[in-house]
């Protein structure tokens, strides 16, 4: 039950072999894991550094994918869609990368446009997944279009039941559309995820759901 130790170790065994990639990446992936969004940067700034120039460009892109990634977690916003534009740039058919890309643009309110066609090639390569298809949902709900939202939506919570941002944004849609009872339903599953163990997508959703 300790995870002091063992991320101290880790850092400290870093820190003393810094050409070794895997232990980068671990304290990378770890510090991400326990919100530590700044150390997972500098970890990723290291490991993208001592990239040879030769290294395959898949490595490359995953590489700025999750720092781009960590930089939006940690509010970054103008250095996350930097990180993912190159990334994109170098995995252009990634329907992780151009769904995180679109759905961060929505959420922002920023290239708009230019986001909702992100988000209709990731859900056009990647249909059958759940995160992929709320996206594209939730891009049409900012768009106004309900009925349309509602239609993606429904079908992500198929995909993935249990996720609590999707029954939100998908009872926020019935809101929309006057559908009052159908709405509360939704909330009151996207808490019952919660508490079963779904993800808090961000502070303070508990509370606003």
């Amino acid at each position: 039950g300790d995870t002091e130790k063992p991320w101290r170790t880790l850092r400290a065994l870093a820190e003393k072999y810094p050409d070794a990639q895997a232990l980068q990446r671990a304290v990378a992936q770890l510090a991400f894991s326990r919100g530590d969004y700044k150390e997972s940067i500098g970890a990723y700034d290291r490991l993208l550094n001592g990239l040879s120039v030769k290294a395959p460009t898949a490595v490359r892109a995953e590489m700025l994918f999750a720092r781009g990634a960590a930089q939006e977690r940690a509010h970054n916003y103008d250095a996350a869609s930097s990180d993912l534009q190159l990334a994109l740039g170098l995995d252009p058919t990634n329907a992780q990368i151009l769904n995180y890309l679109g759905y961060m643009w929505v959420e922002q309110g920023v290239n708009l446009p230019e986001a909702f066609k992100l988000l209709k090639r990731a859900h056009l390569l990647a249909p059958n997944e759940g995160a992929i298809t709320d996206s594209l949902g939730w891009s049409y709900y900012r768009r106004g279009e309900y009925v349309t939202a509602q239609g993606y939506l429904v079908r992500a919570v198929e995909q993935e039941p249990d996720s609590a941002e999707i029954l939100d944004h998908l009872g926020d849609t019935y809101a929309k559309l006057g559908k009052k009872d159908e709405a509360k339903q939704q909330w009151r599953k996207a808490l019952e995820a919660l508490a079963g163990g779904s993800e808090e997508p961000s502070k303070g959703f508990k509370q606003a759901v």
